[in-house]
């Protein structure tokens, strides 16, 4: 198995890096990119032995599979569990397995010249560390060690700059669509003559049983039929249908014409529509019809052509409200403060499963005329969003996540489930249960004596005085108590408090079969801030215990209730401290929101991954989905992420709601797949982009929108009137890569530029070809960020991910270029700008707006070094 270029290219720059003494460096490439080819070759490729670090059996088995296809002649053997690898060349690892104290004495510090780190942001959980210690890797100028990863963020925020010194290579989503990775799509638009002048219109959008109606007077399924025949070339398709009569009729009409085709919609029976999903994706069918099937995050990289039938009259719909956060590496922030790029957590409906995951697409608009807003507001639910928005939910005796509207869910009549926890793969860390409980009483009842460096815990309930006494022996710690019955400031003491202490170090003395706790100081945050990091990386029971430990300290206990306790209220001072629970809660299956109440932040969590929601029927014991009063210019959100749903929080309460995510998986790589075809036969892209680059980049079709779309003079109403009635006519081609969210501008001489991070990004064409160029601010010299391109939009969409890039460098947020940006459309000029026009002698035109103005200077600035530069060239 050869490598791609850009893999060469990466292991080059490792080599480098080596050479310049930097001997911890690590890869970003992205999911998909052959990052474990990658390793094998760097494997194959070294002259002394090699040590494959991974924590998961899947990565293991993936790596052993690769590495003894590629390293023909090197003997590959496998440390984990029962299995030994003696003296193999290459060796594959659990983390898990090679730093426990037995397993590491059968390796010499010295028997590796190079080792690897799959996932290498986990690498400051402490079995990671006690390998990479043990092998030499963390020393200066030690064993040469190389991190693999698709991000270096963390969950805990914890910076990873003192595991890996420097990126020694990175491409984006963006550079690979750009290098050919991701299959080139191409649009074609076959207009059947269909009249939407009379269907129905709900929230804002068509309304599917109307819509349907009219998709079937206008026959449209023969022309999904003659559309694929004509012009799929017998490729594996998927046709996007409004309603599952439609979907069933598609089916039937290729059938007919002796396609193999089949039709799946969200609540058929589960077994026959996964045996319909898998005939796609084994080659048993060719064509795929499918209702609300997709949008449940089914991944069928088989599929090339997708053919659009189910037609729309709103923007991107699917949105939260201001008030919305997501969580991030960092922890919870608002949602309007990410960018294209940035990392959150997401959730996958399919396998529950919550991983990080890059933002692909950002939308920030105002709410639509017509638009509704719909909540749920209830003690434990907070969640509001557009009615049209995706929303992850699982109705009555059901067993697997649905996706539907918001407005669709809110006509539930019985109860449903909403996801509000998901479920992370994570390392573990290298102690006990007793050792976790005893960390769980040190961070809510605990203390350590600066001076000393003693432990004291102080308690007073029999019961938990009890706990602490067998988790103290469960160590093997010596400790000591002593209890104090002196009476208080408000009379006598009910309760006495037993005081335990417990020693840093080695006993004295007597009892020098126990020891202190100071083998627990990089898990201990009162010790060691980093131990939040450390503890993060807590496998699901490990937290369970944590959990307990810390509701036996800094719980509510409301003891002699009749009822049995099923969850925690815990009382925390910090409420960074209290973020990080929730958040830790929320990756383990632990459903948990928090509350202020006056200086402490509850936490209350529970070990249950869903929240009950009321249906229709229900009298107001349980309250539902309902609308929400909305108000004229309110600013909603989105974004978009491979798995099509993240982890968010509303006033505290946690939630995981779907996301932007349409029809794009027909442009995922596959083998012997070459491009992709998206056919329109409804006028999906009668006056607008397809799609965005960024939305392609990341298998995402946005719905149309009717902002932007409207000619000179026109209102909304005789837009919709234009493009209700679409004349049958031949196919023609559609631009796919349009419709950018930035003002790009020219300069006198015509190059395109927009301003990033004080500078400028540029692009540079001769020809055909295109490349991104940036300008950074003052006078140095433009650096190219990528390989020419033939298609201007493509080389645009990548200059706009590098400004990005650079605007987040500089700490400046990228929206001087946004195109809806609310300042641009302000008649009101800043004495700023005039003073700057007067001086440069721009003449300002009657009526400019504010962003024109900036625009004119923009251009006057960038003409003068973008042209002077770019002559010298040409």
């Amino acid at each position: 198995m050869g490598l791609r270029p850009y893999q060469r290219e990466a292991i080059d720059a490792v080599y480098a890096k080596f050479r310049e003494g930097v001997n911890r460096p690590a890869i970003i490439l992205p999911t998909g990119s052959g990052k474990t080819v990658l390793l094998a070759h760097m494997a194959a490729e070294n002259d002394g032995r090699t040590l494959i670090l991974a924590h998961r059996r899947e990565l293991i088995d993936q790596a052993e599979e690769k590495v003894r296809s590629i390293a023909t002649g090197r003997s590959v053997g496998v440390e984990m569990a029962g299995r030994k690898a003696g003296g193999a060349e290459i060796v594959i690892a659990s983390v898990q397995t090679m730093s426990s104290k037995k397993r590491m004495n059968e390796w010499v510090r010295d028997a590796f010249s190079l080792v690897i780190v799959d996932e290498c942001h986990h690498v400051l959980g402490e079995t990671y560390m006690k390998v990479l210690d043990h092998f030499g890797c963390m020393k200066k100028g030690g064993t040469s060690t190389l991190g693999v990863t698709a991000t270096l963020a963390r969950g805990d925020g914890v910076g990873l700059g003192s595991v890996w010194q420097d990126v020694a290579y990175s491409r984006s989503i963006l550079d690979m669509v750009a290098g050919g990775y991701l299959v080139n799509p191409r649009g074609l638009s076959v207009p059947i003559g269909l009249d939407l002048s009379q269907v129905d219109v709900a929230h804002g959008d068509y309304a599917a049983g109307s819509l349907g109606e009219a998709l079937t007077d206008a026959n449209f399924d023969t022309a999904v039929a003659q559309a694929y025949i004509t012009h799929g070339e017998g490729k594996p398709g998927l046709v996007f249908t409004p309603t599952v009569a439609t979907a069933q009729a598609a089916a039937q009409a290729l059938r007919a014409e002796g396609v193999k085709a089949d039709a799946v919609w969200g609540d058929m029976d589960t077994d026959a529509r996964h045996a319909a999903v898998n005939g796609l994706r084994d080659g048993e069918l060719d064509v795929l019809c499918n209702c609300q099937l997709l949008t449940e995050g089914t991944d069928i990289p088989r599929a090339e052509v997708a053919i659009m039938a189910r037609p729309t009259r709103s923007a991107t719909l699917f949105c939260f409200d201001a008030q919305t956060e997501v969580l991030t590496p960092s922890g919870w922030v608002m949602g309007r403060t990410v960018s294209v790029g940035d990392t959150i957590s997401t959730f996958n409906p399919d396998t529950d499963e919550v991983a990080w995951g890059e933002v692909l697409g950002y939308v920030e608009r105002e709410l639509l005329p017509g638009e509704r807003m719909m909540s749920i507001d209830t003690p434990m639910v907070d969640v509001r969003v557009t009615d049209t928005h995706r929303m992850v939910w699982m109705p009555k005796k059901a067993i697997k996540w649905h996706i539907d509207t918001a407005g669709h869910v809110a006509q539930a009549t019985q109860d449903w489930k909403l996801p509000a926890a998901g479920f992370e793969s994570f390392p573990g860390i290298p102690l006990a249960d007793c050792d976790l409980a005893l960390i769980g009483w040190v961070q809510t009842d605990g203390c350590i004596n600066k001076t000393t460096g003693c432990i004291q815990i102080s308690q007073q309930r029999t019961e938990q005085i009890e706990h602490i006494e067998k988790t103290l022996d469960a160590c093997g710690f010596k400790w000591r108590k002593s209890v104090n019955q002196e009476p208080t400031n408000f009379g006598p003491r009910r309760h006495p408090i037993h005081i335990f202490r417990v020693s840093r170090g080695q006993p004295r003395g007597s009892d020098k079969h126990l020891t202190g706790w100071g083998r627990l100081s990089p898990f201990m945050p009162k010790d060691d801030p980093d131990a939040w990091g450390r503890l993060a990386e807590m496998t699901v029971n490990q937290w369970r215990v944590f959990m307990d430990a810390w509701h036996r300290g800094d719980g509510s206990k409301q003891e002699g209730q009749a009822w049995v306790r099923r969850g925690y209220h815990l009382a925390i001072s910090d409420k960074r401290v209290a973020d990080w629970v929730q958040a830790q809660c929320m990756r383990r299956g632990w459903r948990a929101n928090i509350q202020q109440q006056a200086d402490l932040w509850m936490v209350h969590c529970r070990e249950v991954a869903t929240r009950s929601i009321g249906g229709t029927s229900r009298k107001g014991d349980r309250p539902g989905l309902k609308k929400s009063p909305s108000w004229p210019g309110e600013q909603v959100w989105c974004v978009s992420v491979p798995t099509g749903a993240i982890l968010t929080r509303r006033n505290g309460k946690g939630a995981i709601i779907g996301q932007t995510q349409m029809a794009g998986r027909v442009l995922r790589p596959y083998p012997g797949k070459t491009g992709a075809l998206l056919i329109d036969l409804v006028g999906v892209t009668a006056d607008k982009k397809l799609c965005t680059l960024l939305d392609l980049a990341s298998g995402q079709l946005p719905e149309r929108s009717t902002k932007d779309a409207l000619e000179d003079g026109e209102t909304l109403t005789d837009a919709v009137e234009r493009i209700t009635k679409l004349a049958l006519g031949p196919a023609k081609h559609v631009d796919l890569f349009g419709a950018s969210a930035s003002v790009w501008l020219q300069t006198k001489k015509g190059h395109w530029f927009i301003p990033a991070a004080g500078g400028y990004v540029a692009i540079y064409s001769k020809g055909e070809q295109h490349a991104v160029a940036l300008f950074p601010p003052g006078g140095d010299k433009p650096r190219f960020s990528s390989s020419a391109v033939s298609d201007l939009t493509l080389a645009m969409a990548l200059g706009e991910e590098r400004a990005h890039q650079a605007d987040r460098e500089s700490g400046k947020k990228f929206s001087t270029t946004s195109r809806d940006a609310r300042w641009r459309s302000k008649r009101q000029l800043t004495d700023g700008q005039i003073a700057t026009c007067e001086r440069m002698h721009i003449e300002i035109p009657p009526g400019a707006t504010s962003g024109d103005v900036s625009d004119m200077i923009s251009i006057k600035f960038a003409s003068q070094r973008i042209d002077r530069h770019f002559a010298r060239w040409s």
